[in-house]
Parts: C-alpha cells; sequence; structure tokens
C-alpha cells in the first residue's frame, strides 16, 4: 500500500477511530490484542499512528443520498423552467454544478443502473403542510419518497403514511397513542454522574473523572461515558466502577506478620506493608519481605510490633539453656537481631547467635 493511500485511509476515519486506533497500537498490553493486529495496522495507516500531525477534516455522504438530492435538484429545475420560474431554475442548476464539483459522475447511477426506469413516487402532501389528527393541527416537517412515502411530523418521532393520513376523518387511536408517545424523549438512567471518580477497566486499573453522559452507542445496550484526559475515547458503562477511597487496615510503612497462607515461605514471616489498596473493590497488599514481596489480604495479615530487647550492646549474659554444649558459658551482647518467635541476640563470635530464653544476665550469684 502506497504512503498516499495510507494518508487518505488515515484522513478519512473520523477523529474518535484515529484516537482509538492509537491506543490499541500504542498499547497493546491494555487491549490483550497479539502483535499481528499492530502490523497490520502499520500497513494500512503507515506512521500515521505515530504521527502527532492531525489531517486535514474530511466530509463524507452517503452516495445513495447524493444521487437523490442530485436527481431531484435536476427534476426540480425541469420543472420550473416549465412552470416559467427561470430564477428558482437557476438555483436547481447551481446545486447541480456544485454536487459534480465536490463528487464528479458519483451523483450519478452505476451504468447498470442507469438503463433502468426507475419509478419515483410523488408525495402527495408538502412539507410545512398542515392536517387535523384527532382535533390537533400538525405540521408537515419531512417527507421520505420511498415506498410508501413516509411523512415526519413536528413534535414527533413517529411518521405516517398517506393512507393513515387520508384516514385522518377516521383515526386510529392506536396510531394517536404512538406519535404521543414517540414525542417524548426519556432520559437514560445514568450510573455514574458527571464528576465522579471511576476505575478504567482495561486501561490499567487507573482512575478517571467523568465528562460527559451519552446514551448508548451504535447499537450496544450500556450507557457511555467521557472522562477528562481522553476526550475522544468513549467507555461503556460496563467498563467502569464507581471509585471508592478505600479503608485501610494497613499503611505503608508499617511492619506486619503473615498469619495465614498456603505458601509456607512465608507464613509467620515479618514484613513491611509497600502499597497499599487502590480502592475499596480491592483488598490486597503488597508486603515486602527480606526475599522477596508478595500481595496479600488484610486478613492474612497482623499488625507487628517491633519488641523492646531485655539486653543491650554490651550487657554481659550467662547461657542457661542446657541443650547446647555452650550451656553454662559467659558472653557479652553484641546486638539486637530482632524477633522470630522470641527476640534474638548476637553475643560473642564465638558463640553466635541466641533467643532470650536462652541467656540471662550474668551476676554474681549465677555466676558458678
Amino acid at each position: 500500500m502506497t504512503k498516499e493511500i495510507q494518508d487518505r485511509t488515515w484522513a478519512s476515519l473520523p477523529k474518535e477511530a484515529r484516537e482509538e486506533i492509537r491506543l490499541i497500537f500504542l498499547m497493546p498490553s491494555k487491549y490483550d490484542y497479539p502483535q499481528s493486529i499492530r502490523r497490520c495496522l502499520l500497513d494500512i495507516y503507515g506512521d500515521n499512528i505515530t504521527s502527532d500531525t492531525e489531517p486535514e477534516e474530511m466530509l463524507m455522504v452517503k452516495r445513495s443520498f447524493l444521487i437523490t438530492q442530485y436527481k431531484e435538484a435536476k427534476e426540480r429545475e425541469k420543472q420550473e423552467v416549465e412552470n416559467g420560474a427561470i430564477e428558482m431554475a437557476s438555483q436547481y442548476l447551481g446545486m447541480q454544478r456544485i454536487m459534480n464539483i465536490l463528487f464528479g459522475d458519483k451523483c450519478l447511477f452505476d451504468k447498470e443502473q442507469s438503463c433502468v426506469s426507475i419509478s419515483t413516487p410523488t408525495p402527495k402532501y408538502h412539507i410545512g403542510k398542515k392536517i387535523v389528527w384527532l382535533g390537533k393541527e400538525r405540521t408537515i416537517s419531512a417527507v421520505y419518497p420511498d415506498n410508501p412515502i413516509m411523512y415526519e411530523f413536528e413534535g414527533c418521532t413517529g411518521m405516517l403514511t398517506e393512507d393513515q393520513i387520508d384516514s385522518c376523518n377516521n383515526p386510529n387511536a392506536e396510531l394517536e397513542h404512538r406519535l404521543e408517545q414517540t414525542s417524548v424523549q426519556v432520559e437514560p438512567k445514568y450510573k455514574f454522574s458527571l464528576g465522579q471518580k471511576v476505575i478504567l477497566h482495561f486501561y490499567g486499573g487507573e482512575t478517571g473523572i467523568i465528562s460527559e453522559r451519552l446514551p448508548p452507542q451504535d447499537g450496544i445496550v450500556w450507557n457511555c461515558y467521557k472522562v477528562k484526559g481522553l476526550p475522544h475515547h468513549i467507555w461503556r458503562e460496563n467498563e467502569l466502577d464507581p471509585y471508592d477511597n478505600p479503608i485501610l487496615t494497613y499503611h505503608v510503612g508499617q511492619r506486619v506478620r503473615v498469619i495465614k497462607d498456603t505458601n509456607l515461605a512465608i507464613l509467620h514471616k515479618i514484613g513491611t506493608i509497600e502499597e497499599v489498596p487502590v480502592d475499596a473493590h480491592h483488598d490486597m497488599y503488597k508486603v515486602r519481605f527480606a526475599n522477596g514481596y508478595a500481595h496479600l489480604e488484610a486478613s492474612k495479615l497482623e499488625p507487628f510490633t517491633e519488641p523492646t530487647p531485655k539486653f543491650n550492646a554490651g550487657d554481659k549474659v550467662k547461657i542457661v539453656d542446657k541443650a547446647i554444649v555452650t550451656f553454662g558459658n559467659t558472653a557479652t551482647i553484641q546486638g539486637y537481631a530482632g524477633k522470630e518467635s522470641e527476640n534474638m541476640y548476637w553475643v560473642d563470635d564465638k558463640i553466635g547467635l541466641y533467643s532470650e530464653s536462652q541467656i540471662e544476665s550474668y551476676t554474681e550469684e549465677n555466676k558458678e
């Protein structure tokens, strides 16, 4: 695909679509798309995906609509000429010329279609025509030359056929009820309010502020929203969660002990809280240990308070544990080594690490 075609293809997309493609290309891990998708996007749109330059806006129109407008302008020109209204005929001729300049032969039917005689029904009623329906005067606001011809009325979103209009002297109560009901716009019930803080799923769990609320888009059943910072991305209601400030059991830097977990390597270990939950819907704390970290629920932890050592560095102690070979020896405390099941101390290099129950203060009474 040439660069020119890539540029034209990129420019033909709505701005919202270009924003979505950039999100998919630049953050594939958040969308769980394979790398092949990124390569495919790059083949189609080229370096436009990563460029900050926005293409000039392109206007698009359905060809069927264009053909209809061109055909109607041509027919109206002919009618006005026959009626002697040269000024009006010139206006319709000007419309044809403008469409020709913009779209060329796209205004015409395809060659195969042009060989077929197409019969266009002539509307009996025109825009602005007033009719009485069940005692109420209604004004035609739009005419659709379909088969059958359909008419739209001011203040109503429902439409009627010519037969239904002709039967206005024999009103159909059910049809009148439909017209009345369709003129009432029902406000969707939104789950989130403007300015509310929400969690953005499929976007790394980050948070955002609701900036705009939209009705369901493109046939989906969910209400939609926009958030500050991503004005061109539309979020469905099921892609958001309310952000609630969590009630924290522990805080960053707090010392905790693991009291239950299937991982025996960290059971009863003491660690430090490194990260707390980001919202009330999650209760996972990141706990840092000497040889790694784990994410644990608050129910698996308990606060750990550093114990007050019984002995200080320099204290002279006696080994009182009869189960070890150094029983009866004396030693000097070198420092506090922390607590596992009980306080631990470093003593003379010749003796090593001892618990609080294995030593006692050296006195004249117990020197023997």
